[in-house]
């Protein structure tokens, strides 16, 4: 499955997670994890950076930041890792 930048056209916000910080990131989203089909998701950076690891399929590590959002395909196995100081949420689409 290829990796995206955008969220394709028509889908819709369901939900979004809590505000996560370095410190309260749950363990399972730093673990390999994914989302189900038809569930996009997007991270959104409050403040600092993080990195977004696509782990099923070889893909650069991406660096998102407040300008720099990461998309979550559907069914996509990724993990994140904090980068010192880092508030942010993930918003759930369909």
């Amino acid at each position: 499955m290829a990796k995206t930048s955008e969220l394709p056209p028509g889908v819709q916000k369901y939900a979004e997670s809590a505000l996560f910080t370095d410190a309260s990131v749950p363990a399972k989203l730093t673990s390999r994890h994914n989302t189900k089909a038809g569930t996009w998701g997007r991270i959104c950076v409050i403040s600092g950076k993080l990195k977004y690891i696509i782990t099923d399929e070889e893909h650069e590590p991406q660096i998102l930041t407040l300008s720099q959002a990461g998309v979550i395909v559907p069914e996509q196995y990724h993990r994140v890792e904090t980068i010192g100081p880092v508030e942010f949420k993930i918003e759930f689409f369909h």
